[in-house]
């Protein structure tokens, strides 16, 4: 379907495939697995932004300490709570257990509540981290809507000074591009252009070019981009210019495989693989390109070990494995099916797989792993 507007994130994503923007789009949207580490990003995220607004108001920080604190659980309650009404993400998030239980959960909150707490002096002392003579006061977010509302965002915070008005975006994991060499470390170019994108924006809708934007992550220094508006202006109009490819491809009909991505790259992360046909149809050889083994196939045998677990044999017929026989390995196969259930499926697919003896061809299902039952769902 059309998409009305974009944004700067959003902008990202149609840069590297358009598919993916169109299933972010659609009902697939609801059958996308939630990762705890996405939701503990997420809940950080919206903790420094209370603590941003004044919602600490206390006077000491062994107070502001319990108050980060609690804003902590309810962020989390609140993540949680958006995934009540779906069962297929509810299922997947139960095999975590509780919250304190989940990969990264202990280290995450003390980076957050240390970030936190620091912020909440700079607030309570009117002073600020982003300059010494920036003030403290400025709008703790900042909704946009630019460009006849064709580009749409949210600032996490935006400061004046009298060097003219900062952008600050929120950053919970790492800024830095790992593939980058040298001494210093480069900044993501997604974010540049994303912070790019919403200076454009903000020019567009107050008249006012930022003079700077600073990326502020949960741990480590913050990063300050000088804004040019050249470069600002023509970040917005790509931005732009992908929306309206996209639309017209959707009117003109163009074909589902006409908007995927024709390389891997933007596959890695991708959480719409179970059903995106153009990556099980392309012709990539089995490699080490990606971290994960994503397979398609029949399955032939269901062998309950001694140990008690399930080993599955499947012909493989698609994925990043070589064609043929390779074996399954469930440690906890409740996570994802009754054995008589897969018997009964024929075709499956299984998503993030973990090698265990390539050799061999062994394969072991994990926690992070998903299996789709592709006639029952629909995906074939």
């Amino acid at each position: 379907m059309p998409i009305a507007n974009t944004s700067p994130t959003l902008a990202t994503v149609m840069s590297k495939c358009f598919l993916r923007a169109a299933f972010a789009n659609s009902e697939h949207s609801a059958y996308t697995f939630p990762w705890p580490k996405a939701m503990l990003g997420s809940a950080a995220h919206q903790v420094l932004e209370s603590v941003y607004k004044g919602e600490i108001a206390v006077r000491n920080e062994a107070e502001a300490i319990l108050q980060i604190s609690g804003l902590w659980e309810n962020a989390l309650e609140e993540q949680r709570a958006r995934i009540l009404d779906n069962p297929i993400q509810q299922a997947f998030l139960s095999r975590f257990g509780e919250a304190q239980k989940w990969p990264g959960y202990s280290l995450r909150r003390a980076r957050t509540v240390l970030r936190a707490l620091s912020i909440w002096r700079e607030v309570s002392a009117g002073a600020s981290r982003y300059a010494a003579n920036l003030s403290a006061a400025g709008a703790a977010e900042e909704r946009l809507s630019a460009f006849d509302g064709r580009l749409r965002g949210r600032l996490d915070k935006v400061f004046t000074n009298r060097d003219g008005v900062h952008l600050i975006d929120y950053k919970t994991g790492s800024i830095y591009d790992e593939r980058s060499e040298g001494e210093r470390q480069a900044i993501k170019a997604d974010y540049v252009n994303q912070l790019l994108i919403y200076a454009a924006m903000y020019h567009n809708e107050r008249g006012v070019w930022p003079v700077s934007a600073i990326l502020e992550p949960l741990e480590g220094s913050l990063e300050e981009i000088t804004i040019y508006p050249e470069e600002a202006i023509q970040a917005a109009r790509k931005a732009l210019d992908f929306l309206s490819k996209y639309n017209k491809m959707i009117a003109d009909g163009a074909l589902i495989s006409d908007f995927a991505a024709k390389t891997l790259e933007p596959c890695r992360l991708c959480s719409f693989k179970a059903f995106c046909e153009p990556f099980w149809d392309m012709a990539f050889t089995p490699d080490e390109e990606m971290e994960w083994r994503h397979i398609q196939g029949s399955v032939k045998n269901i062998e309950k070990l001694p140990s008690g677990d399930i080993q599955l044999e499947i012909k493989v017929e698609k994925g990043n494995v070589e064609h043929g026989v390779w074996s399954i390995l469930f440690a906890r196969p409740e996570w994802f099916c009754e054995p008589d259930e897969l018997d009964a499926t024929g075709d499956v697919r299984f998503i993030n797989l973990r090698p265990h003896n390539l050799a061999r061809r062994i394969l072991i299902a994990n926690i992070y792993s998903e299996l789709w039952h592709c006639r029952q769902r629909g995906i074939l």
